[in-house]
């Protein structure tokens, strides 16, 4: 005997999380509440696990400010991190940098074959992939010393180390970061040293200066020789420490850089921006002067004082721009509160300015903006998270809210720790095609919570919550690709260790998550006719032998108490009299999948309960099992029509 009953349908290819309070009114295709669910694949799926990359954390287990992947034009990469203790790593383990000011988050720019690294507060850090160190941006990198195997010399026994200066017409940088040390055993036998890798300044060079300690390696480091030229790149040392002269210049006087680019005021980050040769770098964030944009020279990341381009923006509210994006052939600088279009399209570059944007709406600051395929996403201080090129269009940042739409701008006040929006930081996961936005909800230390947003979806259908089973995951992130055409978020921990996010596994560093996701109440298109739940069934595609757990709420309790029973087909089981068997309490319904498979799968769980309106919670709390729902189907009676 076929079921005599109705199905009703919820496809779970079309909804998103929706926090509208008036549960009531939530589509039956959204969600009421989720975690750890994915969107991506046409249903709703558990979020992939985090992994830890480096088994060995960074040295002295420091917070990660900033991760980056380098990529040269050689097809060489390197995973370049900054610490909290104000240092450089590559690769996690070797140490490119240190002194920098503590405690400040890192940007990364890649500018004609270079990395370029900004912390606004110390001076830009420029590496091309190969040198043992960073330097300083207008500095010269570190030479490299040798004994040069040549006989007998004057260089003194003991251990010197070396540093470079450029000189310009101005006047004098101050030294390049040092040199490894080298040791004189015997000068009688080999007391000459090889100097190699000695810089080549930009753009305004006259020549340059090696300075060198006396044996012993300490003290002052003294001038040794004037290179009267910007291009040897080699020199032999056959100096005695007593000829060695004047000391090494503590002030910058060269003006390879803004004069205003001192003390600690140095840029927050930088982007590029431009076409073809003409491309250069953007940098702004200076703390003393916020409002000023600094534009290099036409395709080179050259700063020189006396041509600097500057942009100067009032913004009026005292912070000045805090975020730059790119998008099409349009730079957008942004304040806290609004935006401003750039104009260069000028040929003469001191016509270049800016224009105020048509709407309303800045961003927090520049980890809190990310460019997507077709969009711009920003959030604002406020907790509001908006798409740029639609309010550029229409004007108003919050009629264009991602937010609002299903009140998740109302979750974010009520669970999310605004007071710490510094820490907060998005990416975009272009294997997902999803904006993750990383938060710290109230009543935690660091960020433990991601809302991600499907931009192939809308407003309405596209937002699902991650939560991580630990807040040490994720102080900042960035896309990487791990081999050819092979995408993944990378992020930075709390602990000197960095992560990958959705792996296969189901687990967080080998922690459980629990997975799942809340029906809205369905009243089936008619809230106020009682129906008899006789059955469900979840439409799966199997990921393994995973464990799904139903947990059922009628008319807004879970299920509890008496129960009818039915049979296989959603009819009722009567005794020998005719009358309807109830059963026992009934909490929560298990089923398991029989395997991994392409193929969808119906998993069906009896009800038998009476109400107006059921809900059903679905979700697995099982470490390293995944699901896959397509679907879910209730069949059920209509009471009224059954009495009519």
């Amino acid at each position: 005997m076929g079921y005599s009953g109705v199905t009703y349908r919820v496809p779970c290819d079309s909804g998103g999380w929706s926090n509208n309070p008036n549960t009531d009114l939530i589509k039956s295709e959204n969600m009421a509440d989720c975690s750890n669910i994915n969107l991506h694949r046409g249903g709703r799926e558990t979020r992939g696990g985090i992994a830890e990359i480096n088994e060995t954390p960074i040295t002295d287990s420091v917070q990660v400010m900033g991760i980056f992947q380098f990529k040269k034009k050689s097809g060489t990469t390197i995973i370049v991190t900054g610490t909290t203790d104000g240092k450089i790593q590559k690769d996690y383990a070797t140490e490119l940098k240190s002194g920098l000011q503590t405690g400040k988050y890192f940007d990364f720019t890649v500018f004609e074959d270079n990395l370029y690294i900004c912390n606004g507060y110390n001076v830009p850090q420029v590496w091309d992939g190969a040198l043992a160190a960073t330097h300083g941006l207008g500095l010269p990198a570190a030479c490299i010393g040798a004994l040069a195997g040549d006989g007998a010399g004057n260089v003194e026994n003991g251990t010197h180390s070396y540093k470079v200066t450029f000189v310009t017409a101005s006047g004098e940088t101050t030294g390049s970061s040092k040199s490894n040390v080298v040791t004189v055993a015997d000068k009688t036998a080999n007391g000459q040293v090889d100097l190699t890798g000695i810089a080549v300044g930009p753009t305004g060079t006259t020549s340059r200066i090696v300075y060198r300690t006396v044996a012993g390696d300490a003290g002052d480091y003294k001038l040794l020789t004037t290179l009267g030229n910007n291009t040897a790149t080699t020199y032999t040392d056959n100096v005695a420490d007593a000829s060695l002269t004047d000391t090494l210049p503590t002030t910058n006087t060269a003006a390879l850089i803004p004069s205003d680019w001192t003390g600690t005021n140095f840029p927050k980050a930088m982007i590029k921006h431009g076409r073809g040769v003409s491309e250069r770098l953007w940098a702004y964030g200076c703390p003393s002067n916020p409002e000023a944009i600094y534009v290099s020279t036409s395709g080179a990341a050259e700063f020189p004082d006396a041509t600097v381009i500057k942009i100067v923006i009032e913004t009026g509210d005292g912070f000045g721009i805090v975020g730059m994006v790119e998008f099409g052939d349009r730079l957008i600088a942004l304040g806290k509160r609004r935006p401003y279009l750039i104009d260069d399209t000028e040929l003469d570059t001191a016509n270049w300015g800016y224009i105020d944007g048509q709407w309303e709406g800045g961003v927090a600051h520049n980890r809190l903006v990310v460019k997507t395929p077709n969009d711009v996403i920003a959030m604002s201080e406020d907790g509001e998270i908006y798409s740029i090129i639609s309010a550029q269009t229409y004007g108003d940042y919050i009629a264009q809210s991602l937010t609002r739409p299903v009140y998740i701008d109302q979750w974010i006040r009520e669970n999310i720790a605004l007071s710490k929006i510094a820490q907060f930081h998005m990416v975009y996961d272009s294997v997902l095609r999803a904006v993750k936005i990383f938060m710290v909800r109230k009543n935690q230390t660091y960020v433990d919570v991601c809302l991600v947003y499907f931009i192939d979806k809308n407003p309405e259908t596209g937002w699902t919550k991650h939560q991580l089973a630990d807040t040490y995951f994720a102080s900042c992130s960035t896309e990487v690709e791990v081999s050819t055409g092979v995408w993944k978020v990378y992020a930075g921990g709390v602990t000197g260790h960095a992560y990958s996010l959705e792996e296969d596994e189901a687990n967080d560093d080998g922690v459980y998550y629990y997975s799942g996701f809340l029906l809205p109440e369905l009243n089936f298109d008619n809230p106020r006719t009682p129906k008899r739940y006789d059955k469900g069934w979840l439409v799966i595609k199997p990921q393994g032998e995973e464990t799904i757990t139903v947990n059922l709420i009628v008319d807004g309790e879970y299920i509890s108490g008496g129960a009818l029973l039915i049979d296989e087909n959603g009819n009722n089981i009567g005794d020998e009299d005719g009358e309807i068997i109830g059963g026992g309490s009934l909490v929560e319904w298990t089923i398991t999948a029989e395997g991994a498979s392409d193929k969808l799968s119906n998993l069906g769980f009896s009800i038998g309960i009476i109400g107006n309106r059921i809900q059903a919670e679905i979700f697995n709390n099982v470490v390293d099992e995944k699901f896959f729902v397509s679907q879910i189907l209730f069949d059920h009676v209509p009471l009224q029509a059954m009495v009519a």
